[in-house]
């Protein structure tokens, strides 16, 4: 076969493809941005909105953050499933795993009662904890995995103490 017959086949299959190519659909139509930017509002006003309170069943109870956290209110641990109890201690876990997904204001507290029941099935929780961006949050994260580690207690940061940096390794 002659060079010049391959090289004009070659163009023709390539026309053919561009001319046959579906076109991709368009991702934005406009830039008028007005939808996304009311769509960002009513998020920062459900970001903005109280914590659950006492008398809604859905509230998680309040536990205490002093000492080991394992005191509730007045100094009654709280009610966490038996040990034998799968399904109570996966609808308690996916209670809290949706209450630190939907309100910000309630992650300590979850982080706190996931620490006070100290289960190996809050694991993933507390994993998700120590991603946090709030540090008091992270905190208790990290003192709830210490149970879990096999170290020493990780000892909580003095009020007047600033944090040292995370690359503190770096620094000296």
């Amino acid at each position: 076969m002659n060079t010049p017959i391959v090289g004009g086949a070659a163009a023709l299959l390539l026309v053919w493809l561009w001319l046959s190519r579906q076109r991709t659909p368009q991702l934005l139509r406009s830039t008028d941005g007005a939808a996304i930017a009311a769509l960002n509002r009513e998020q920062i006003a459900a970001l903005r909105m109280e914590p659950p309170s006492s008398d809604n069943p859905e509230c998680l109870p309040v536990v205490d953050g002093a000492a080991d956290g394992a005191g509730g209110q007045q100094g009654t641990p709280p009610s966490f499933p038996a040990p034998g109890d799968g399904g109570a201690r996966t609808r308690l876990l996916r209670e809290w795993s949706q209450a630190y997904a939907t309100v910000p204001a309630m992650r300590l507290q979850v982080m706190r009662l996931a620490r006070a029941w100290g289960h190996p099935a809050t694991l993933p929780l507390v994993r998700r904890g120590l991603r946090a961006p709030d540090p008091a949050v992270v905190q208790e994260a990290a003192l709830a995995m210490a149970r879990f580690r096999g170290g020493g207690q990780v000892a909580a940061p003095q009020a007047g103490q600033p944090r040292l940096p995370r690359n503190v390794a770096r620094t000296r």
